[in-house]
Order: C-alpha cells, then structure tokens, then sequence
C-alpha cells in the first residue's frame, strides 16, 4: 500500500492533503483527502475524492467520542454534535448523512458511541465535500 500526505500552513490555518491506494488491490478506488482547518481552530472543512472506473458502494465514516450525541437536522445533510459543555458543533455535507451506532475503545473499555456516515455509489469519480464548525 502507498500513502502520502502532505501540510502546509498559512497565518495559522493548516491544510493537509493525503491519499492511499489500500483500497486499490480490492475495489479499484483511490482514496484522497483534503483537511483545512481555519487558524482559530473552530471550523475544519474536509473533501474526500474516491477515483476508480469499478461501480462500488462506498461509506464515508466519522466515528464520535462517546459523550458527543448526534442529531440530524435540515433534511439530512446537516448533524448537530452536542458535547457534555461548551458550544455545539455542525456537520454538514452536500450529500445525505446518517448517524449510526459505533463502538469507542479509547480507554480500553468498550463504549457505546455514534457515527455520522455519508453513503453512496461510487462510479469514476465522487467527492464528498463536508465541513465541521462551532455553532454560533
């Protein structure tokens, strides 16, 4: 498997661009990332690029620290994460989201947490662009 990732920062903000071809051998799809996170660190804006010639289901999945809860909201492709204190956070996606049951291990033990997942059909080329912000 080949991996790459590169970073660049600018006043603050980061940008970190990645790709792997581990799902190469078994599906035919690349899989490339772009992370942006804003220099005062409240909102991370994300796009994933899958490219390949092969039809394939696909789930993009972002798995959730037991004690942040997640709501759908806007006809489903916005989520707000509530956490224990603080402000809320959004997720958004221009495509379909769902949240899901997961499991956490971070400390050894099994927990019960959420997913959000973004589902889809991949055919050429997908790019799911979403974003993660403080709610204000």
């Amino acid at each position: 498997m080949t991996v790459h990732a590169e970073r660049r920062e600018h006043e603050g903000a980061r940008l970190i661009e990645g790709w792997h071809d581990g799902y190469e051998t078994s599906f035919g799809i690349r899989h490339h990332r772009s992370l942006y996170l804003d220099a005062g660190g409240g909102d991370l804006r994300g796009e994933d690029r899958l490219t390949g010639d092969l039809p394939v289901p696909y789930a993009i999945r972002f798995h959730l620290h037991p004690d942040v809860a997640a709501v759908p909201v806007e006809g489903g492709r916005e989520a707000i994460l509530r956490l224990p204190r603080g402000p809320g956070w959004r997720f958004r996606s221009g495509h379909p989201i769902v949240v899901e049951d997961s499991v956490h291990f971070g400390d050894g033990t099994r927990r019960r947490a959420q997913q959000i997942v973004v589902h889809g059909l991949h055919d050429g080329e997908t790019v799911v662009k979403w974003r993660l912000a403080i709610e204000r």
